[in-house]
């Protein structure tokens, strides 16, 4: 916005419409009457107005907004795929730019929406964690029994040549075993809740 602009904004359009605002207001029944605690605080001059204007005009000078905000959704791209945007709120960042552009609000989500879609995520990626934790669990349980069974075969099978005494194979087996009874019992209880 060039510096005469804003001058003419500041010095001439927000008087003239703050002073018809209260003419109107005053004269009753061409403006319909504020809630009782709004036209109090205004009575009292602790809410000031602002003024929005929404002409093409107006929303021209908003562009450098839109375009700063892309250029940070831009820059911020590649830690959302990294899962690191803790710092941006994507739900505010989107109501603004929906309102520098001019769009309807009508086709945001409300705050409970997006409130519940967000725990329904939550609650999707608790699921997708824990069905990952039980695939891990259930994978080193086989393995376990695998291995345990194979030492236990070849403490049987290999001749003590004084490098690996079969007791010590079946010890290996003895805790792979435990291994994986313990994991599988406890991957089959959590499932279980």
């Amino acid at each position: 916005m060039s510096p005469w602009q804003g001058g003419l904004e500041k010095h001439f359009l927000k008087p003239l419409v703050i002073r018809v605002f209260n003419i109107l207001l005053r004269r009753g029944g061409i403006l319909p009457d504020p809630p009782a605690p709004l036209a109090q605080a205004m009575k009292d001059g602790s809410v000031k107005m602002q003024i929005d204007y929404d002409s093409p005009l107006a929303r021209a000078q908003q562009h450098f907004k839109t375009t700063a905000i892309e250029q940070v959704m831009a820059f911020a791209a590649p830690f959302a795929q990294m899962g690191s945007l803790a710092s941006i709120s994507m739900d505010r960042m989107i109501k603004i730019y929906v309102e520098l552009i001019g769009a309807p609000s009508a086709i945001l989500l409300t705050d409970k929406e997006t409130q519940a879609i967000n725990r329904e995520q939550e609650k999707q990626m608790k699921v997708k964690k824990s069905i990952t934790r039980h695939k891990i669990q259930k994978t080193m349980s086989v393995w376990s029994f695998v291995f345990a069974v194979f030492f236990g075969i070849a403490g049987f099978c290999v001749p003590p040549l004084g490098i690996i005494d079969g007791s010590v194979l079946y010890l290996c087996a003895q805790f792979l075993l435990l291994t994986a009874s313990l994991l599988g019992v406890s991957a089959m209880t959590s499932k279980e809740k």
